[in-house]
């Protein structure tokens, strides 16, 4: 890969996931619901540092109409796209680049006040979503139908599912109470 194009990569992947997202959301009628956050997240991050709180630019992708509000308002949304995620090593030792992305994305959306949903692709493979327990069953409210196809164990138990899946499902939303 040449020097400086895994940011252009994980930029097309974001805005690749925003386009789906606001689809999902929208029933198929619009691809402008959500964007990549500021920075790609780190807007928030570096408030987050000083003390402070950015919730709505917390992970990568933001809401910006209201159809999207009720989605981000419950998750942080963060993507990832990587030659090798190290699969393997995640699901079976908690080690490697997708066990140390939830760690991360996990403990940064807790101080957002927000549920974590990874999103991540790997070279060759179908796109795969990480959230918790917690985040599972709030997917599980807001579609229908969906299942979570599988639960890992990084650190926590959490639900791992493909994103094709969870585009496949109806999204109808219910405001939700954290």
């Amino acid at each position: 890969m040449k020097a400086g194009s895994g940011k252009a990569k994980g930029a097309e992947f974001e805005r690749f996931v925003c386009e789906k997202l606001s689809l999902w959301v929208s029933h198929e009628k619009r691809t402008d619901l959500f964007w990549r956050s500021a920075m790609s997240g780190g807007r928030a991050t570096v408030k987050f540092k000083k003390g402070g709180h950015n919730d709505t630019q917390a992970g990568d992708i933001t809401a910006l109409a209201e159809e999207s509000f009720i989605l981000s308002s419950c998750f942080s949304v963060e993507c990832k796209f990587y030659a090798d995620l190290n699969f393997q090593q995640g699901l079976f030792k908690g080690t490697g680049n997708i066990a140390n992305f939830w760690r991360g994305h996990a403990a940064l959306s807790t101080k957002a006040g927000k549920l974590p949903l990874l999103i991540a692709k790997q070279n060759r493979l179908p796109v795969v979503c990480i959230t918790d327990l917690k985040g599972s069953e709030v997917l599980n409210e807001f579609t229908k139908p969906f299942l979570a196809s599988s639960l890992i164990d990084i650190d926590s138990t959490c639900a791992f599912f493909w994103f094709s899946n969870l585009l496949a499902s109806r999204y109808n939303p219910r405001p939700f109470q954290r």
